[in-house]
């Protein structure tokens, strides 16, 4: 969730690049100060909520919680049935994650073809301090996401 929550971000500065030109911009928050202002709110309702910041999409830290989501889903669907990816895990090995997708779903043996990356975020270097503070942030969420899945992630 923390690597999630800073690739949106860098992806909306790409999204945005022609906002960024406005001289006001310059007094716009950095994703440090975004963190903050999302975590703060979620505290301040008791639970994680989307907080926009005008102009930034936002939602950093609510879109990268994942448990709601699966929970949602899981009302139609079998959480048995289900297959958890660590992203990470597949863009380290797409072509083996495939397999095991494709044996998860019982279709015979195929070898896929890699593809290029078409769409990834820039490049960035997260910030220390943004960091353990999505890390601390996510720790009790991640905790019930594993729980739930049945699965640890490891994520920090």
């Amino acid at each position: 969730p923390v690597d999630r929550a800073f690739a949106h971000w860098r992806w909306d500065q790409t999204m945005l690049e022609r906002v960024k030109r406005d001289p006001l911009w310059r007094f716009f928050p950095d994703f440090p100060e975004i963190v903050r202002l999302e975590i703060e709110v979620a505290r301040e309702l008791g639970g994680v909520s989307a907080f926009a910041i005008a102009g930034s999409g936002g939602g950093y830290v609510q879109q990268s919680h994942y448990l709601p989501f699966l929970k949602q889903a899981f009302r139609w669907y079998d959480k048995e049935k289900a297959m958890f990816i660590n992203a990470s895990d597949f863009f380290a090995d797409p072509i083996g994650i495939a397999k095991s997708v494709y044996a998860h779903l019982e279709l015979p043996d195929f070898d896929p073809v890699k593809i290029r990356v078409r769409n990834a975020a820039p490049s960035g270097q997260l910030d220390e301090g943004a960091r353990r503070m999505l890390a601390e942030f996510f720790q009790p969420l991640n905790e019930k996401l594993y729980e739930y899945v049945g699965q640890d992630f490891g994520w920090q």
